[in-house]
């Protein structure tokens, strides 16, 4: 009889500790998706849930931002690199206006969709999305920050994986040229 309750209450542990690991799992999982400004979560989480789950950093974060020049058919853009999650999570929010011929390119880790949205924006934007070769896949023109304003806020993604997401001032897409299956060109540190 002691050999059979030694058993269960070793499995019993066992079924114990691999439980906490999946919790630990799942834990860090939605603790690396709710950092932003992907939204790396589940597309069936409905667009309020995964806004809720977001967070702004706070205006006393100060990000300093490499830049890369994107060549385009009717012009280059200056472009910022957003390629950690702060600072994507952070973005143009709080900008008051963005030049022509600059811009905004954020780098994920991986192609898949990506998701934008217009919190904390002063300004309209177009965003391009590109996939891993560089190749605009999509087009958002002319997106108002009243988008945010919905309940729920409106969300902006990719139809296909996208690994690089630019933005742009309204109109400048058009302006340089910009179309879907062009190939841009531009260097990063990935």
């Amino acid at each position: 009889m002691g050999k059979n309750l030694s058993r269960k209450i070793f499995f019993t542990a066992v079924i114990i500790i691999f439980l906490l690991g999946i919790v630990a799992a799942l834990q860090n999982l939605l603790a690396r998706s709710s950092a932003f400004p992907n939204f790396q979560n589940s597309p069936n989480q409905t667009e309020a849930q995964t806004v809720e789950n977001s967070q702004t950093p706070t205006s006393s974060q100060i990000f300093s931002y490499a830049t890369t020049t994107i060549s385009a058919p009717n012009g280059n853009i200056t472009a910022q690199i957003a390629d950690t999650p702060d600072r994507q999570t952070q973005g143009l929010s709080g900008k008051t206006s963005l030049p022509q011929g600059t811009g905004m390119i954020f780098i994920f880790n991986d192609a898949g969709p990506q998701y934008m949205w217009m919190k904390d924006m002063d300004f309209p934007l177009d965003i391009v999305w590109l996939d891993q070769n560089k190749k605009v896949v999509s087009i958002s023109a002319n997106i108002s920050p009243d988008t945010y304003k919905k309940n729920p806020p409106k969300i902006f993604y990719s139809p296909t994986p996208a690994l690089y997401v630019i933005e742009l001032p309204s109109g400048d897409a058009n302006r340089l040229g910009i179309a879907s299956g062009l190939l841009l060109s531009f260097e990063t540190a990935r």
